[in-house]
């Protein structure tokens, strides 16, 4: 790397669609070492960290978000909580993933590496898009 002066790359060690919960926490931990080591060893050299939201959280929970923010009539045009249409273990599930997401960031954050959320599926757009909303506030 190093020959070639300005040469920056992208790290993907993509892990994803897991519904249960103790994979989330290894996925977690994985992604925060390798931030760790992208940062120690190529430090200046990454410039994103791809990450799939399924590796650390619920793929049918993002299907069910998905679902509660299209059902408003204007989802398109505005920034619509899926929260209060899901249930009580959705929202647990919902809260878990956005404390998954704060951490990875904060760890993507002190690597100084930026983190690029995939969209996963199309058809869980609208979810990731209103976690990445949430993320950015």
């Amino acid at each position: 790397l190093q020959l070639f002066g300005n040469f920056r790359i992208i790290v993907d060690h993509s892990q994803e669609e897991a519904e249960e919960q103790d994979l989330w926490e290894v996925n977690l931990r994985h992604k925060q070492d390798l931030l760790k080591f992208l940062s120690r060893d190529l430090s200046g050299r990454v410039e994103f960290m791809p990450v799939k939201p399924t590796s650390i959280m619920s793929p049918a929970l993002l299907e069910r978000m998905t679902t509660a923010i299209m059902e408003k009539e204007d989802w398109l045009s505005e920034h619509c909580d899926p929260a209060p249409s899901l249930s009580e273990s959705d929202r647990r599930l919902l809260k878990m993933a956005e404390d998954n997401l704060a951490v990875l960031c904060s760890a993507a954050s002190r690597a100084g590496i930026s983190i690029w959320m995939d969209a996963e599926q199309s058809h869980m757009q609208p979810a990731v898009d209103y976690l990445a909303h949430r993320l950015m506030l």
